[in-house]
């Protein structure tokens, strides 16, 4: 699955996607990659074979969902992570958190990741991070979260000073599901663009989007 295509300062693009291994004790495991285009998009190169975020310790089902900042000392990326699995109306479902890494080349990072936004009582995941960083040096978060009342994902927000430690203000997303409509029961993957003096944020609606992708405008 492609997550998140950053364009480097070199005029590279680099592609991070998460990859799922099927098990016969386990559902799947989901690991991050990365491929690399060096003639803007036309085609791309894995960097390696392996995954670029592998199994650790405690990070041992899922290293994924990469988004990556280039900075000036290199390459800052908010990923998913977690080791366990649970049973959500009689489901088997992943159980994992939002983590952060620091890379000097984006191809090599550490084992394990700082925790820096927690689950809480009702969650039991994060859906890939998508983060801004406004003119006043404020990051803000855009992710999906996993909820077990409705078994589904829901949109949240959260800003930060650093980058590592989140407030959440999830209901200034602003966006609920619509009764009877495409996104009734489930909300994921917000992504977001500015063009023609407005910002845009795309999401998939029921099913991590089989029923339809919609775009909302900031006002």
């Amino acid at each position: 699955m492609p997550v998140h295509i950053l364009r480097a300062r070199d005029g590279r693009l680099l592609m991070y996607y998460s990859g799922f291994q099927r098990f016969p004790d386990i559902r799947y495991k989901i690991f991050a990659g990365l491929a690399v285009s060096h003639n803007d998009g036309e085609s791309f190169q894995r960097v390696q074979t392996a995954p670029l975020l592998g199994s650790s310790n405690e990070e041992s089902l899922f290293r994924c969902a990469p988004f990556v900042i280039e900075s000036d000392n290199g390459y800052r990326m908010w990923y998913i992570a977690g080791s366990s699995w649970e049973t959500v109306r009689g489901k088997q479902v992943p159980r994992y958190s939002l983590k952060y890494i620091e890379s000097h080349d984006g191809i090599e990072w550490p084992n394990e990741g700082r925790p820096c936004l927690e689950l809480q009582h009702d969650e039991h995941g994060f859906g890939r991070p998508w983060i801004e960083r406004d003119d006043q040096g404020t990051y803000h978060l855009y992710y999906s979260i996993r909820v077990r009342s409705v078994a589904a994902y829901r949109l949240g927000y959260a800003t930060s000073k650093d980058g590592l430690d989140w407030v959440r203000n999830d209901a200034a997303m602003g966006l609920l599901p619509t009764p009877g409509s495409f996104d009734a029961n489930g909300m994921s993957y917000s992504a977001l663009i500015k063009a023609h003096g407005s910002t845009y944020c795309f999401y998939n609606g029921n099913d991590f989007g089989k029923d339809g992708v919609a775009v909302a405008r900031l006002v």
